[in-house]
């Protein structure tokens, strides 16, 4: 599975990671956590097959991919508050779950490949 930092570049990864493991205000680690948390379901659930993960899946990219800035803890004013490119994170997030998703589709069709080679043989 892959981790929070997974969708930035190698230098943002770093960035973040130093930034993250500093010392920070509790009102700062608490805005990142809401941000993580729903990162970490994003990709956790990104191929959920199941009606609860793909509501999980679901509602964390309503959060992540909703333009409003009116509420407090709306994805833009989180990013605003931490000093991320919303747009940068949001396409860095689509670019992880393309790559995620046609990973999963390879594995699939390997798998249903395996199945039919063993009822064919």
């Amino acid at each position: 599975m892959s981790s929070f930092y997974d969708i930035f570049e190698p230098t943002e990864r770093d960035r973040w990671q130093i930034i993250h493991g500093a010392s920070l205000k509790p009102e700062y680690r608490l805005i990142l956590a809401i941000l993580e948390d729903a990162v970490h379901i994003f990709q956790k659930y990104a191929a959920s097959k199941s009606n609860d993960g793909k509501n999980k899946f679901t509602e964390a990219e309503d959060w992540i991919f909703f333009e409003s800035s009116k509420w407090i803890f709306s994805f833009k004013s989180v990013s605003e508050y931490l000093n991320i490119d919303s747009g940068y994170f949001r396409k860095g997030l689509r670019k992880w779950q393309r790559e995620y998703l046609e990973g999963v589709e390879n594995i699939s069709q390997k798998s249903a490949y395996k199945k039919i080679k063993r009822h064919v043989a």
